[in-house]
């Protein structure tokens, strides 16, 4: 385990903790991922829920997406949205790589699935996009 993952579990500092999910995700440790999980579904602190989420993204490894998708439901609006952005980063991701792989449609969600998914209207969905 990398010590800052200890960190991330273990600070007593909101903010330290939240500085730890940052650096993990900045520097790419994909060890951190289940360290990453377990904070954004789990910290007392919505800074180190949405910085984990966050981080999660940047480590680019979909298999996260059901822990993201249960993390949408955040009470916290940032950490939601952030959860939200992070699960529709990675699904981009899986359909560039499904695309460069010449498989392009299959599994593939368009925004209308997505949306539906999450119980968002077309509008509200693209403004959680930023359309």
């Amino acid at each position: 385990m990398h010590p800052l993952c200890e960190v991330l579990s273990e600070d007593q500092s909101p903010l330290t903790r939240h500085e730890a999910a940052f650096t993990l995700g900045q520097l790419g440790y994909r060890s951190s991922v289940p360290a990453l999980v377990e904070a954004m579904l789990n910290d007392k602190s919505p800074i180190v829920r949405h910085e984990s989420a966050v981080a999660l993204s940047s480590l680019g490894d979909s298999s996260v997406r059901p822990e993201l998708e249960k993390a949408i439901s955040d009470e916290d609006e940032d950490v939601s949205n952030s959860a939200f952005i992070a699960f529709e980063y990675l699904t981009h991701l899986d359909k560039k790589k499904n695309f460069a792989q010449g498989s392009v449609g299959k599994e593939s969600k368009t925004d209308s699935e997505t949306s539906s998914r999450f119980g968002l209207h077309s509008k509200e969905f693209k403004h959680k996009l930023g359309k």
